[in-house]
């Protein structure tokens, strides 16, 4: 298993999901978050992907 999650990882891991909705997310809130962050790391990397390192699972901290 990869030690990072990648935005489009985020939009369907099942588990986070779970999660969003135990803490009372809105899916489609969290999505327009992880678009969001997508468009500036993008803006930013220059990569001109969407699916950049978020978080990263070893150390459960944000990348960004």
């Amino acid at each position: 298993m990869p030690e990072t999650l990648t935005i489009t990882e985020m939009r369907s891991d099942p588990l986070i999901a779970l999660l969003n909705r135990a803490d009372g997310i809105d899916p489609r809130s969290f999505l327009k978050l992880l678009d969001g962050a997508a468009q500036k790391l993008n803006k930013h990397g220059g990569s001109g992907q969407v699916g950049p390192t978020l978080w990263h699972r070893s150390t459960g901290g944000s990348v960004i």
